[in-house]
């Protein structure tokens, strides 16, 4: 068995029964395979003399990106340190940020809705279950806010882009899509991809080097 320790957070992995428990702060975090479930107990710390130390992995960058396709222009906006403690990331730092800007009674389906993808703070590290990222909006249907859990490599090429979120309003005149770097995003045509499906449109922003 190895443990290998962080000041606040330990990786215990247990061969006999194949399970990977995080503790954080001295409570049981998450504890996979083996049977055990999210917050399940875990089975005795088994002493050994093996201890590998463990690199701290900065799980945020504190910036988000926010795009207005109305007027083709970005910004970016800066975490607070108070907003990390109170939301971390994902689906409750992106519903936070939407109450913020968002007015109260505003169309879905109009220009003034929002929508944002949002990292999770253990993206990246290799966690279990930590690839996925939160699409958030204001539904059509409901009326109310709503977060999807989505997986795929988007998340993960936002992240290392060095990006928590990206955030998009407004109305675009015409076709277009991002491109988005560590600088930030560039607005692209997409009038020769406009009707495409999905594969032949990735194919041609691909070669376009997006």
């Amino acid at each position: 068995m190895h443990i290998i320790r962080h000041p606040h957070c330990a990786w215990y992995v247990y061969p006999a029964c194949a399970a990977i428990c995080v503790r954080w702060q001295g409570r049981v975090a998450a504890c996979h395979g083996g049977g055990f479930q999210l917050g399940g107990r875990c089975p005795p710390v088994i002493k050994t003399k093996r201890v590998i130390a463990m690199q701290e992995i900065i799980g945020t960058s504190n910036r988000v990106l926010e795009v207005d396709l109305s007027t083709k222009q970005s910004s970016i906006y800066e975490v607070t340190d108070r907003e990390l403690r109170l939301y971390l990331g994902g689906k409750g730092l992106g519903l936070k940020l939407l109450y913020d800007r968002m007015e109260p009674g505003i169309d879905p389906l109009g220009e003034e809705n929002m929508i944002a993808f949002m990292m999770g703070v253990l993206m990246g590290t290799g966690a279990p279950c930590s690839g996925r990222f939160a699409a958030v909006t204001k539904s059509p249907l409901t009326g109310i806010m709503v977060a999807a859990s989505c997986g795929g490599p988007f998340g993960m090429a936002l992240k290392t882009s060095g990006w928590d979120g990206l955030i998009v309003r407004g109305k675009s005149s015409e076709p277009v899509y991002l491109s988005v770097d560590s600088k930030g995003a560039e607005f692209k045509s997409a009038k020769g991809i406009w009707g495409k499906d999905t594969h032949a449109a990735q194919e041609i922003m691909l070669g376009e080097g997006s």
